[in-house]
């Protein structure tokens, strides 16, 4: 039976607690087959194939209109004589869109192999001014000889597989203004912006639409659906040439809602002349918001002091708002002694705490994000936030089990730490 190549390529006491208020790939079923002289022998077939090996490399070409590159394919004789091959263009009848004839040339063209030598053969891929922009697929053939499968057209034994990746450069680009997933008190409002920014020669018409959950097929642990009434969008309608537009999504919580994770889906109706039809998920901006209720009766946490402790610090840590506009977190503490007295500790100690990112990893994180068109917004710097963290302390505080109250604002989840300071016994 013959063997082919494959074708597809000080003693202190310490208490620690968190709290939180929320409750296209290249595998293709239509690729050849990797290795159609096992799967012959597998459906029963007893035929035999020419032994030439294939160089097993998937090729991806990425072209633009009146461009073009040629990549080689080195294939052995691995019979006892010599053996003739006419390279030509193999274009599958299913699957992807095929590539068209006229793009592709081969070089040399028919040639007889000596038993155990190889050639190399050069394939130039040259995509017309024309074109249309998307995906083509097809495959250089090396002999005539080819393989069925039930229900399946013919395919070539001899044969290396590539991709064609006609393409232009994006003219339309989204950049996400605000973060990607907010916190939102039941009965307050949120407005995220999303601009787009337009370096193309003509206008692009903008028009986004909102779908939510119940629009789609759910999903096991999916979150809730928004209700539409709580959206408003604020846009214009269309991106003028060489310009920018802004869309503004404001949420209105009402108090009403449940607390948790609600999703939603931005489709701006974008159209880039530049990218393929059907690959729209550059203009889509996810609208995920949590909604959060702030409670009635605080947090308690009760904890022991020894008798001769010096000192009670509690250190309370929350996220810090990452937008301008947003309050940071403020907590009322409130500490219990053991015989019921309440004390209002000093606040001895404020501090922020962030990081800074000098890479523009932050850009990457969106999907959405442009590699060019948006220039003016970008920054050297990128603030990663961080946490707001606020200490409190009461000195000789009496022996016994204590209670610490918090109750917290402006926040959704908090930390908390209870340092006891004991003398040295």
């Amino acid at each position: 039976m013959l063997l082919l190549a494959p074708v597809v390529g000080a003693a202190s006491v310490q208490s620690n607690g968190f709290v939180a208020l929320d409750g296209d790939s290249n595998d293709d079923n239509d690729a050849l087959p990797a290795s159609p002289a096992v799967q012959a022998e597998e459906n029963g077939s007893d035929t035999n194939y020419t032994r030439l090996y294939v160089e097993d490399e998937y090729r991806n070409l990425e072209l633009k209109p009146g461009e073009s590159e040629t990549f080689n394919v080195t294939v052995e004789n691995g019979e006892d004589g010599a053996v003739g091959i006419t390279p030509g263009l193999f274009v599958p009848k299913v699957g992807d869109r095929p590539v068209e004839k006229g793009w592709v040339t081969v070089e040399p063209g028919s040639t007889t192999l000596e038993a155990g030598a190889e050639t190399t053969v050069a394939v130039t891929v040259s995509v017309p001014d024309d074109a249309e922009l998307g995906e083509y697929r097809g495959a250089v053939q090396f002999t005539d000889e080819t393989i069925q499968y039930p229900g399946r057209p013919p395919r070539p034994v001899h044969a290396a597989s590539f991709s064609v990746e006609v393409r232009q450069d994006p003219t339309v680009f989204v950049l996400p203004l605000t973060r990607g997933h907010a916190q939102v008190e039941a009965g307050e409002t949120y407005t995220r912006s999303v601009r787009i920014n337009n370096t193309g020669e003509q206008a692009v018409p903008l028009d986004p639409t909102l779908q939510l959950r119940d629009d789609r097929r759910p999903r096991p642990g999916a979150e809730s659906s928004a209700d539409r009434s709580w959206f408003t969008i604020d846009a214009p309608s269309q991106v003028p040439a060489g310009g920018s537009a802004t869309v503004d999504v404001t949420v209105a919580v009402p108090e009403s809602a449940s607390r948790g994770d609600y999703d939603a889906e931005l489709d701006l109706g974008l159209r880039d002349p530049a990218r393929p039809d059907g690959r729209d998920y550059w203009q889509q901006v996810h609208m995920g918001f949590q909604v959060w209720k702030q409670p009635e009766q605080p947090f308690e946490k009760t904890f022991d002091v020894s008798e001769g402790t010096e000192s009670v610090t509690v250190k309370l840590s929350a996220g810090d708002r990452r937008d301008a506009d947003d309050e940071p977190a403020k907590f009322d503490v409130t500490l219990v002694g053991p015989n019921g007295n309440e004390f209002s500790p000093e606040r001895v100690e404020a501090t922020n705490r962030g990081s800074v990112d000098l890479s523009g990893d932050d850009r990457r994180r969106y999907r959405h994000a442009p590699a060019e068109g948006a220039a003016d917004s970008e920054s050297a710097y990128s603030d990663r936030g961080g946490e707001r963290i606020l200490r409190y302390r009461v000195d000789s505080p009496e022996d016994g089990e204590w209670t610490l109250r918090v109750m917290p604002e402006d926040t959704v989840r908090f930390r908390y730490e209870i340092v006891r300071d004991e003398a040295d016994g």
